[in-house]
């Protein structure tokens, strides 16, 4: 993943800046407002910035400063209207950023990014708490605020459509940590529940060791102990990058999948490193899930734990006494439903708020 960081426009960012509004459409529709030239030159809408983050306001607007995502090319993904100060339009329809990715980069993760450098800006600037706002049907948007903790405190109507308003604590969000949702267990019982389906629903990314074990072995024929070993020490050398990946680009993520005690303290060394917190999350019931193939190579280097609810439970308490890692939930899936996967899904994110 590139390293993307916020900075103010530049005048050496012209044709970058040109290329990034082509991408944005319309003008009209180029999300923050103060991203749009409106009839301007490049240099002198610089000076009309400059003029905006000194206090130079048009009547009705407030002071602000515009950044811009980039990465170390120069090339600019989206851009973040910073507002100094909220009016009452701002406070009841507005909030504190106005941000927008370039639509060639949507739906890859640049919304929560620059939202969450947003913020880092605002508490380095000394704000205890920032207003964020987004329409009613606008779930992309919701689903960017809830990742970077927001608190929804309210909608209101504007004009024939609602605005939902939330705030976001950053003396709280200073002191979050970023956090790896380990499941284990019989998640597959009922065919709604996957990790799939609850990582959409939260809005994170999932890895599933044992999805890509069995793809990497169906691409690799398995005869012999010894090459499972070396095609399970690949797999897992892959899922680390997968997984350290995945965190450098989101606060928190799902990892399912069934380890054995040297993979989870290799794991468990990574995530010490970046400073990353295990939610374990167990599935048990009456119905185990197995790989169909390869069990016997598995049962054999106990690489498989036929999980039950104490099996579970000893592995977790060991991973409590080792530091680093806790144990949060457990779930019967005898009695799967609706309900209950909505149960689950609620109880996980309130714990990925703490």
């Amino acid at each position: 993943m590139k390293e993307l960081f916020l900075r103010k426009p530049e005048l050496a960012d012209e044709a970058n800046y040109i290329d990034f509004l082509s991408d944005m459409g319309k003008e009209e529709d180029i999300t923050p407002g103060q991203a749009r030239l409106k009839g301007k030159s490049y240099q002198d809408f610089l000076t009309y910035l400059d003029d905006m983050s000194h206090g130079k306001c048009d009547p009705g607007l407030v002071p602000s400063t515009l950044y811009l995502l980039v990465d170390q090319t120069q090339y600019i993904y989206g851009a973040l209207d910073f507002r100094h100060e909220l009016n009452d339009y701002l406070l009841k329809y507005g909030g504190h950023f106005g941000y927008g990715i370039r639509i060639s980069e949507q739906h890859k993760g640049y919304g929560k990014l620059i939202l969450k450098l947003g913020l880092k800006l605002a508490l380095e600037k000394g704000y205890d708490k920032i207003h964020i706002t987004c329409d009613e049907d606008n779930l992309f948007s919701r689903k960017v605020i809830l990742a970077n903790q927001g608190v929804y405190e309210d909608r209101i109507f504007k004009r024939d459509d609602y605005i939902r308003r939330y705030w976001i604590d950053l003396k709280a969000l200073s002191t979050y940590k970023k956090k790896l949702i380990f499941i284990q267990g019989d998640i597959k019982t009922h065919k709604t529940m996957t990790s799939y389906r609850l990582a959409s629903d939260l809005s994170c990314p999932v890895v599933s060791y044992d999805e890509i074990l069995e793809t990497s072995a169906d691409q690799t024929p398995v005869y012999h102990k010894d090459q499972l070993k070396e095609l399970k020490k690949t797999t897992f050398e892959l899922i680390k990058v997968m997984i350290n990946r995945s965190l450098n680009h989101s606060d928190f993520m799902i990892f399912e999948g069934r380890i054995d005690e040297h993979e989870f303290n290799e794991l468990e060394s990574l995530l010490k490193e970046k400073q990353v917190e295990i939610i374990t999350v167990t599935f048990y019931g009456n119905h185990i899930y197995l790989h169909e193939k390869y069990d016997d190579y598995y049962d054999d280097m106990h690489f498989v734990h036929k999980v039950s609810r104490r099996l579970s439970l000893s592995m977790i308490q060991n991973m409590n006494s080792n530091g680093g890692s806790r144990f949060d939930l457990s779930f019967n899936m005898d009695r799967f439903n609706e309900s209950k996967y909505n149960e689950i899904k609620l109880q996980i994110a309130d714990l990925l708020k703490k």
